[in-house]
């Protein structure tokens, strides 16, 4: 159980359906808006605590964001742009609990899996379509 603070209230509540797939610093900035003595350490910390008990979790980032977080916890995909770090939900259809034979699993309690699917967003493919034209 996690003990309410109001930091951690602000925090859990930014979050509640938010499908944006927020960075520590997305949290931070939207959380200060409320709780103006807010610190970077807190957000770390109960971003950490709100991740091993299952409420978020955390995406494998290729970009220099840092860590990215979805509070979506039921199984399903991402969609992330390589370049700007844009990250959708999508749900590729794959059945997760099949997808390692006993082999496979090297002795590991699987505890979830999910794809990433890296690509160009229409944004940044056009940007990118425009500077390399020119």
């Amino acid at each position: 159980m996690i003990n309410k603070t109001a930091q951690r209230s602000a925090i859990m509540k930014y979050l509640k359906n938010n499908k944006s797939h927020p960075t520590i610093v997305d949290i931070h900035r939207a959380v200060s808006k409320q709780l103006s003595t807010i610190s970077m350490t807190t957000v770390y910390n109960t971003m950490d605590i709100l991740k091993k008990n299952g409420l978020v979790m955390e995406l494998p980032v290729l970009s220099g964001e840092g860590r990215k977080f979805d509070s979506n916890t039921v199984p399903h995909d991402h969609l992330i742009c390589r370049y700007c770090g844009t990250t959708f939900d999508i749900n590729c259809g794959i059945d997760h609990s099949v997808l390692l034979n006993e082999d496979q699993k090297q002795g590991f309690d699987i505890m979830g899996i999910f794809t990433c699917i890296y690509g160009l967003c229409p944004e940044c493919k056009n940007t990118e379509n425009k500077t390399s034209v020119g």
